[in-house]
């Protein structure tokens, strides 16, 4: 049995939507799973539904000593486990404690930057530290394992990019009835994903005959300048707020994801590709590793936006191009970033690992 760590509560974030994806396709694994995760969030709830066996991790946000002894207190239940993944980061010092004790090997998957801006000083150190001792540590894509070396994390590092399940292709021909190119932004809960940069776009009169769709929870900080917005380009601009993958990518042309900050893999992009949407992306972290410059959209460099800003312009005024891109962007998805490729690299992963920890002394039960 592989036991799956998730310390995340409630919704969760990307992370969580690929981590429901592996639980989803795991009747592909050789191991069944156990998942062990917050009674609260919905991965527990996923698991419970697909019949997977779970057991609640009482944790809080870096209570490092109340976390450790909530897996202590699990460790009789795990006893048939032969390998421990830390699915966060969050999670590794559970992974190699439960691992040490359990005399089993213990692994990781970074799904962030090691030193992201969300993550302070002291819990940095404690993921460092913490996967430095694991036996494996998976990287969701090679912009995560450049960064992981340059960190000092000297432990066995392996990528294993996210996959997605898939659904059927949207439609494209007969979506819209008002003739507009549609763009999307999904990113309104976070400032880091670069609405200020959609924001100049706009101001720059990039809305000749296009009609731009903002979702997710509106931030604090954007409250002021989407009012101004309102105001000013009331009839191209609406704010949808929460909703459905499917709605939202039956609606819009064209997807936009300038973040600022690095982005690990982002799983918004891969949703795109499945949903055959050409994409254009800010070149920092993994997105040139989804987004096939020139083939399936553009990448543009974040310290020139009004490259940015032009590649969107010559997707918005050619339709030739968004329908050839998004045909590749299809088969892109098809190819690369379907669930089924990343459970078969899970699963050869952890064989590998408990083979090589075997033979070197690792108790396997």
């Amino acid at each position: 049995m592989i036991a799956i760590i998730s310390t995340a509560h409630g919704r969760g974030s990307g992370a969580e939507v690929i981590l429901e994806c592996l639980l989803r396709g795991a009747q592909n694994l050789s191991m069944p799973l156990c998942l062990v995760a917050p009674p609260d969030s919905a991965v527990f709830n996923v698991a419970t539904c697909l019949g997977i066996r779970v057991l609640p991790l009482l944790t809080s946000c870096d209570r490092l000593i109340e976390n450790t002894f909530s897996v202590f207190r699990l460790m009789d239940k795990l006893r048939d486990s032969r390998l421990v993944h830390a699915w966060h980061a969050r999670g590794f010092e559970q992974a190699w404690w439960l691992g040490r004790k359990l005399g089993i090997p213990s692994v990781g998957t970074l799904h962030d930057h090691p030193a992201a801006s969300f993550h302070g000083h002291v819990r940095r150190q404690i993921m460092k530290s913490s996967a430095n001792n694991l036996q494996g540590l998976v990287c969701v894509s090679q912009a995560v394992l450049e960064v992981c070396k340059s960190f000092g994390y000297k432990g066995h590092l392996t990528i294993i990019r996210n996959g997605i399940l898939d659904q059927e292709k949207n439609n494209t021909s007969t979506k819209h009835q008002n003739k507009r190119v549609n763009i999307g932004f999904l990113g309104m809960n976070a400032p880091l994903k670069g609405f200020n940069v959609v924001e100049q776009w706009i101001r720059r009169g990039v809305l000749k005959d296009i009609e731009w769709h903002f979702y997710g929870e509106i931030a604090p900080v954007f409250v002021a300048s989407l009012k101004q917005l309102e105001r000013e380009f009331n009839e191209e601009i609406l704010f949808e707020g929460r909703r459905s993958t499917k709605e939202i990518f039956s609606k819009i042309d064209i997807l936009v994801h300038p973040s600022i900050e690095f982005d690990a893999f982002p799983t918004v992009l891969l949703e795109a590709a499945r949903a055959g949407i050409p994409s254009i992306a800010c070149n920092i972290g993994g997105a040139p590793e989804i987004v096939d410059h020139g083939r399936t959209g553009f990448v543009f460099d974040l310290e020139k936006p009004d490259e940015g800003l032009k590649l969107l312009q010559l997707l918005i005024s050619d339709r030739l191009m968004r329908e050839n891109f998004g045909l590749a962007a299809r088969r892109r998805f098809e190819d690369k970033f379907k669930v089924a490729r990343m459970v078969d690299e899970y699963n050869g992963y952890w064989r590998d690992i408990m083979n090589l920890q075997s033979n070197k002394g690792i108790k396997c039960l």
